[in-house]
C-alpha cells in the first residue's frame, strides 16, 4: 500500500503542471541520519523546545539524529536551487508502541 501511493503521490506532482512548475523533483533515498543543525536549528526550532529532549528524539551521537521530518532537508534543497521538490522517507520519533502510534513512519514533503 505505502508503493502504491508513494507512486500516486510521485506521478501527480511530475505530470500535473501546477502552478507553472513543469516538474517537481523527487528525493528519495536520503539518509535518515542528519546533523542537529539541519533538523532544528536550520529550521529555527528554540533550543528548549521538547522535540530537541532524549524522550522525543533518537539521538545517534551529541551532533546527529534519526530525522524527525522530511523537512530537515528543504534548507540544503533550496540552497542548491531547487524550487519545485518533494522528498519522501521514514521519519523516526521516540513514541510508545500502541494501536496508534509507531516510532518509525512514511512522510511526504512538499515545497
Amino acid at each position: 500500500p505505502l508503493n502504491i501511493l508513494s507512486n500516486k503521490m510521485k506521478k501527480f506532482f511530475t505530470e500535473t503542471d501546477l502552478y507553472d512548475v513543469k516538474e517537481f523533483k523527487i528525493f528519495e533515498n536520503l539518509s535518515p541520519v542528519v546533523s542537529t543543525e539541519e533538523c532544528f536549528k536550520n529550521l529555527l526550532v528554540s533550543e528548549d523546545h521538547e522535540t530537541l529532549s532524549n524522550k522525543n528524539t533518537f539521538y545517534v551521537n551529541k551532533d546527529n539524529v534519526l530525522r524527525t521530518h522530511m523537512t530537515t532537508h528543504d534548507v540544503s534543497f533550496l540552497r542548491q536551487e531547487n524550487n519545485a521538490f518533494i522528498s519522501i522517507g521514514d521519519v523516526y520519533r521516540r513514541d510508545t508502541v500502541d494501536i496508534t502510534h509507531y516510532p518509525v513512519f512514511h512522510q511526504l514533503d512538499g515545497v
